[in-house]
């Protein structure tokens, strides 16, 4: 298969074309996060009240819980909002003095914005099967302790370099930078029930760490210099302010999301290439070929390898791969791919039946009509994989054996 080497600025503004499609009409990203701000903003407190008192448990961790709230507060409290900071603080110092019922309740409150979370990724990605229950919730609880303990102790070792070796503030700023590139590429890259190459996990993590921190500083100057809520809102200020920060910063996180879940699409124009196309069958049949070839040199494949034989983005080949493991052609192990049935056991016949056509034996007119048209063609596919890949090779040898004369 002949690969797209030189892109044209055609290409690129197809391709932003593409990405403000599935931006707009397809993901509805300004709805969904408006919907996890309110979710968000429910599930706040109750989120900072297990990972408090989870860290709380630890006295080691006394100032890493510290570090974390700041973070918060650098983070997702914007400028000109103190209110909400001192809130949180506030709330920190009264959080151990909670019932274990209340922060049993407050844990499920919060697995389930991260369920949230999970889930709109996924729809993000395309992803057609989720992780089980029994992974799912061992997983949620790992982000919500294993996230803010490495946001607390990262920012506790940034805090005591820059002290010791006196690191002028634009170093400050890219350490800052390094580290949102660091947990969002955490987040894009393992999140999704997908597998995301890691350079377009590191090219959505960089383009939204960018964003955010341009965002984050362009907020500070509008709230500082042009704040019109206090003249509205007066005392509670904070809250409009914080609530438009939060939406904006879900915005960035999702437009990241949708970013990297497209990069797979650029290459070799995949994102000019429609859904359920007639060469369904033809990539089905190269992807079983490939998978045989192999099983004949005792290996195993990775999607990332099979991305290699069908032009196609990683959202439509993890679709089939699943399809062909449904229909039992193919198993999976350990995120490798290989053929579960021989290819002496796999017609084109059953392949075509399962994803194009499916005769259907019964009195109806077009039905009856249309199944003697195609008998004829029906009765040549019945020959296995095995005969097609026969018959191929005769076909390649002697289109050669013509063209050397």
């Amino acid at each position: 298969m002949k690969k797209k080497i030189h892109y044209s600025i055609n290409d690129y503004i197809g391709f932003a074309k593409f990405l403000w499609k599935r931006f707009d009409e397809e993901i509805h990203v300004l709805q969904v996060a408006s919907s996890l701000t309110y979710t968000s903003l429910l599930t706040l407190v109750p989120l900072l009240t297990v990972i408090l008192v989870a860290l709380a448990m630890f006295p080691m961790f006394g100032n890493v819980s510290e570090q974390f709230i700041d973070f918060i507060n650098q983070n997702i409290v914007p400028s000109g909002a103190s209110a909400i900071a001192q809130y949180l603080n506030d709330f920190r110092n009264a959080a151990s003095q909670l019932t274990a019922m209340s922060i049993f309740m407050m844990l499920l409150t919060s697995l389930s914005l991260v369920q949230t979370i999970d889930q709109t990724f996924n729809r993000i990605f395309r992803v057609q099967e989720t992780r089980p229950m029994w992974i799912q919730y061992p997983i949620y609880w790992l982000v919500l302790m294993g996230v803010p303990m490495l946001v607390g102790v990262s920012m506790l070792l940034m805090s005591e370099v820059n002290m010791l070796l006196h690191i002028p503030s634009v170093w400050k700023w890219t350490s800052q930078l390094l580290w949102d590139i660091a947990l969002l590429y955490i987040l894009y890259r393992m999140m999704p029930n997908r597998h995301v190459p890691y350079e377009h996990a590191l090219i959505g993590a960089i383009f939204t760490a960018i964003l955010f921190e341009s965002c984050k500083w362009g907020f500070g100057i509008y709230v500082k210099n042009f704040n019109s809520y206090t003249l509205i809102y007066g005392a509670f200020a904070a809250i409009p302010v914080f609530l438009v920060w939060l939406q904006l910063l879900w915005v960035i996180l999702l437009t990241g999301a949708v970013l990297t879940a497209s990069l797979a699409y650029f290459r070799d124009d995949g994102y000019l290439r429609k859904p359920n196309v007639p060469s369904k069958l033809y990539d089905i049949i190269r992807i079983l070929l490939k998978l045989d070839e192999s099983r004949i040199q005792s290996k195993v494949l990775s999607v990332e390898d099979l991305r290699q034989v069908v032009n196609m983005d990683y959202d439509s080949l993890d679709n089939i791969l699943l399809q062909l493991k449904k229909y039992g052609f193919i198993k999976s192990h350990k995120n490798y791919w290989l053929l579960k049935k021989l290819p002496t056991e796999i017609t084109i016949l059953e392949l075509m039946s399962y994803f194009i056509y499916r005769p259907i034996n019964n009195d109806e007119s077009v039905n009856t009509m249309l199944a003697h048209l195609m008998e004829p063609s029906l009765h040549l596919m019945e020959m296995n994989l095995e005969e097609f890949h026969q018959k191929i090779l005769q076909y390649e040898n002697s289109r050669a054996y013509l063209d050397s004369y």
